[in-house]
Order: C-alpha cells, then structure tokens, then sequence
C-alpha cells in the first residue's frame, strides 16, 4: 500500500513516493526494484528485511515498484505497484469561437487547443462572468458548448485539468447580440366554435417558441384557462400553432 500514491490506478502530484507491506511470518528476505517496466524482477535485496521504503525524485510518468520475499523455501512471486507521477500542469490553452458561430445564438461553440505531456487531460472548467464555475468532461483539444447565454457581452475564464489535478488557465471574451422578440403574422379577429384557429408567426429560424393561449370562459378555472405550446420554427423563422379543440363561447 501507498500513503502519498494510494489508488496505483490513477495520476498523483507528488515526486515522493512512501510504500508499506506486511512481512509474513517466516520471512528473511526481501528485494525490491523501481523501474519503468511493468513485470521486472528485483534485484536490491534487504536482509533482514525492510517492510517500507521511501522512493524520491520519482520521474514524471509511469513508474513500477517491484517487490519479492523470501522464506526458507526460496523467493515467492513478485508483487508490481504502478506509481503515476505528472506534477506539471499543462501548458499553451489556446480558445478560439467555433467555425460558423452565429454571434445571435445563446448556444456559442468554444475550440480549445491544450497541451499536456503526460497523464492527459481529465476536464475543462468555464466560468462565466464570475458566477460558479461549470464542469466538461471533454479532453485534449475538444469543442466545448456554452448555452442558454444572454445577449451581451461575457468574460470567460477557462481551466484545463490534468489527471493529477494539475491545472492551467486562460481568459476569454465574447457578446452574443439581442435578437428581435417572435411576433404573430397571422390569427383570425374571430372564431367561432366549429373552427380550430390557425396561428402563424415569426422568430429566429430553427428554434423553440412556446406559446400560451389563455381561454377564461364561464365556470373555467384559472388552472384551465391556460394552454401551452412548444412549436419548432423552420428554416425561414416561420412558426405554426394550432390548439388543441374548439374555443368556446366567451
């Protein structure tokens, strides 16, 4: 087991390294070995025996730990512990607005280009205008997708993460412009109740509009009055809405 590397899975910071094992009764020997393969054998032999060690001034990168014990019999087999060091962060975070971007999208596309030698990049945090910064799972250079943002200008700051946590920053601008609110081009000025109305109207082009009808009749609830819609727009902005039924008097 390790105190400073406890999970031989992962990437850790540190460059020392504090290893510990239980000595079976019986044993007079141990010999342990670090080097970059993964099944050595040892060869540095500790008798009587040793059942920690410390290892410093570990190399970036993956390492093995190898030990063997000894009893009467001979040597048993060998034991391998993988020591994953990466203790600088990445470097060169460049962010760039995605090919394409319309600047009158609340969606905006960020391209980040990073640089990271050794354990790999494990995510991204953006922080917008200095609320809480938010997590994506994206790694190396990836595209990573801001939505839901508000018309107007937005200062980003962007963190790219290592797989020990080693992290680098940089600070990124951009506006999205206000776009017009939908407006209707077409309802009828009255209805009766054979007819379903047809309602057309007009917004950005692909996008979710929801509409709201509100009907107050006579011994109609609050609850009832109420109908909501969610059409999508085409390609030309246009956008159609048609009830569900018949309007009743009122």
């Amino acid at each position: 087991t390790s105190s400073s590397h406890p999970d031989p899975q992962k990437w850790h910071k540190l460059k020392t390294a504090e290893l510990s094992w239980t000595l079976p009764s019986g044993i007079n020997a141990v010999r342990t070995l670090l080097d970059s393969n993964p099944s050595s054998i040892p060869t540095k032999v500790y008798s009587p025996p040793i059942s920690e060690i410390t290892l410093e001034d570990l190399e970036e990168g993956e390492q093995y730990f190898h030990l063997q014990m000894q009893n009467e019999d001979g040597w048993g087999r060998v034991r391998h512990y993988r020591l994953a060091v990466d203790s600088v962060a990445p470097t060169d975070l460049m962010v760039e607005l995605a090919e394409g971007t319309d600047s009158s999208s609340p969606t905006q596309g960020l391209v980040v280009s990073v640089t990271e030698e050794t354990s790999g990049i494990s995510h991204y945090e953006v922080q917008i205008n200095g609320g809480e910064p938010v997590q994506f799972a994206e790694t190396g250079s990836s595209t990573i997708i801001l939505n839901n943002l508000d018309p107007g200008h937005h200062s980003l700051t962007i963190k790219a993460f290592d797989q020990s946590g080693n992290s680098t920053l940089t600070n990124f601008s951009l506006a999205t412009e206000a776009f017009s609110k939908p407006v209707f081009t077409e309802h009828p000025s009255e209805i009766n109740e054979e007819v379903i109305p047809v309602i057309k109207g007009e917004t950005r082009p692909n996008s979710t509009v929801t509409v709201t009808i509100t009907q107050v009749g006579l011994g109609q609830s609050a609850a009832d009055a109420v109908r909501e819609y969610h059409v999508v727009s085409d390609a030309n902005g246009m956008f159609t809405v048609i009830p569900e039924g018949t309007f009743s008097l009122g």
